[in-house]
């Protein structure tokens, strides 16, 4: 018998998706795995600025569905659509008809920073609040005061308190 999954026992991903199978969830579970595969496939044949911003719904003879994040990744994805149809070709062993494209439907997972958040020198800090101090227009007193702020938030000191 089974344990429930409620023991927090960690348990072997295998396990857990045979135990889907089990619940008649298998061949759900199969296609998405197979959409998920054959996603990944297609992107490879498309511009890398592309990658990761679509994800493969649905493919049959009549048509290759895919869902994007925005419609301005709908709009790239529609330029290099007969890039995707050959891809799904080469793949499949056949062509869709068409492409369908739904947006806002998909959420891609969170990119990770290539480098850190800039963060601003003491002197570059102390240098805009006295800008900000001796500006006449308010509206660019007050931004140049947020921009010193935020620059002592991320070194952790006012530049008023050296």
């Amino acid at each position: 018998m089974r344990k429930p999954i409620s023991d927090n026992i960690p348990r072997p991903v295998a396990g857990w998706l045979s135990g889907l199978r089990a619940a008649g969830l298998g061949r759900a579970l199969t296609r998405a795995v197979y959409l998920a595969e054959l996603g990944e496939r297609l992107q490879t044949g498309l511009p890398k600025s592309l990658t990761g911003r679509w994800q493969l719904a649905d493919v049959g003879q009549e048509q290759l569905t895919v869902t994007v994040e925005s419609a301005a990744w709908a709009t790239q994805l529609r330029y290099t659509q007969t890039m995707l149809l050959d891809e799904a070709e080469k793949a499949l062993g056949f062509r869709p008809r068409r492409l369908r494209i739904r947006a806002g439907s998909y959420q891609p997972a969170p990119r990770p920073r290539l480098f850190p958040a800039p963060t601003m020198s003491q002197d570059t800090i102390r240098l805009i609040g006295s800008v900000a101090q001796h500006t006449d227009d308010a509206r660019l007193r007050d931004a140049l005061a947020r921009l010193a702020r935020a620059g002592e938030r991320t070194r952790g000191k006012r530049y008023s308190d050296e």
